[in-house]
């Protein structure tokens, strides 16, 4: 694997903060391992929508289920797309897969139904044959509730303008989502009737007033379906994250230096003083904080094995608790890189039959993302 990716992955930004105290602060923004590990054989995957009804009797029972109950009767599918796009770009934002184009197949070839009964394996492998995919992740339901406006019982008996007048709408979905491993036939994972609540609030002068300030159904059904989305991207795929980090900037004049190298994007300068700040004998707490510093720097570059050292040269003589701290959560970013290098390995190919040899093209990094 690129070195580059090592370590829960490089820190790719370093933003400087405001400082609080004898500390610096800075964020570092890196790409963090999925909570679920999908075989390395999966590498293009195709997202589609099988939570469509898949006949016009069924379409006519949703229809007349939002007439009785008040909702939009397109709420659904407006949800459910935002769902799949939110899938789709949680996927291509992560270096682990490339996405591929979903073959335009219509409701009923895709076995859509109101339930989310998985999917037939001839359907994943026509959906990938066509799609030149390794793998599908299928909405198989998306199912929406939401209730009428509420009022606080003073304000809605009073109908005076004299004060504003908060109202509340509850939304709900549902959701089924499958990650399909065509190659090996195996439901790689499955989030299954994953249910998520929101409480719209509005204000105005009057109860009309705020039905008219509350979003409309379909797009709060919108909202709950990409925030669904997004988080079975991250769920499956690794994603990049922001970290707050501190460091030292006093008690010392050379830290206040190194500070100013910081804020002008120097790394390099203000390592090579806190390297002099930890080589020079003396004060154990200054090179202490020299450590800690050093060991953010090299947390910054992705090498978490020195900064786990440097971490804890700094906690034995510091002896506070923001040192152990910060080597505790090292330690766990160390972790999470192990299993971040295992999700990002890519298929040895199955062994091919002798050709005409061909020149190797070169390959390309495994990460992607802003740099």
């Amino acid at each position: 694997m690129d070195r580059l990716l090592r370590g829960g992955a490089l820190a790719l930004l370093s933003l400087a903060l405001l400082s609080t105290g004898c500390m610096g602060g800075v964020k570092l923004q890196v790409l963090a391992s999925a909570p679920v590990t999908v075989p390395p054989s999966v590498q293009k995957v195709a997202v589609v929508d099988r939570s469509t009804p898949r006949n016009a009797g069924q379409g006519f029972l949703d229809a007349l289920e939002g007439a009785l109950t008040g909702e939009d009767i397109m709420a659904d599918r407006d949800g459910a797309q935002a769902a799949v796009q939110a899938v789709e770009r949680a996927l291509i934002d992560s270096p682990r897969f490339e996405v591929v184009g979903a073959p335009g197949l219509s409701r009923r070839d895709l076995e859509s139904s109101p339930d989310d009964r998985p999917a037939s394996w001839p359907l994943i492998d026509r959906i990938c044959k066509q799609a030149g995919c390794d793998g599908v992740v299928s909405l198989e339901m998306f199912d929406s509730d939401t209730g009428g406006i509420q009022f606080p019982s003073t304000q809605a008996s009073s109908g005076s303008s004299s004060q504003n007048v908060r109202g509340s709408r509850e939304a709900r979905v549902t959701v089924t989502i499958r990650f399909y491993d065509a190659r090996q036939h195996q439901v790689v994972d499955e989030m299954v009737r994953r249910r998520i609540d929101e409480t719209f609030t509005a204000e105005g002068e009057t109860p009309e007033q705020v039905r008219n300030n509350l979003a409309n159904v379909r797009s709060q059904l919108t909202k709950l379906g990409q925030e669904v989305g997004a988080a079975y991207g991250r769920r499956v795929a690794p994603s990049y994250v922001w970290v707050s980090r501190s460091y030292y900037t006093r008690g010392h004049p050379l830290l206040q230096d190194a500070k100013r190298h910081v804020r002008a994007s120097d790394w390099a300068g203000a390592v090579r003083i806190w390297s002099q700040l930890a080589g020079e004998t003396g004060d154990p707490k200054l090179k202490g904080k020299a450590h800690f510093n050093l060991a953010l720097a090299s947390e910054r570059t992705g090498d978490l094995d020195h900064a786990v050292e440097l971490a804890q040269q700094a906690a034995v003589e510091l002896a506070n608790g923001r040192a152990r701290s910060y080597q505790t959560a090292l330690e766990r970013r160390r972790a999470d890189a192990r299993r971040l290098d295992a999700q990002m390995e890519t298929a040895q190919p199955a062994p091919a039959a002798p050709t005409t040899p061909q020149p190797v093209q070169p390959t390309q990094p495994a990460g992607r993302g802003p740099l």
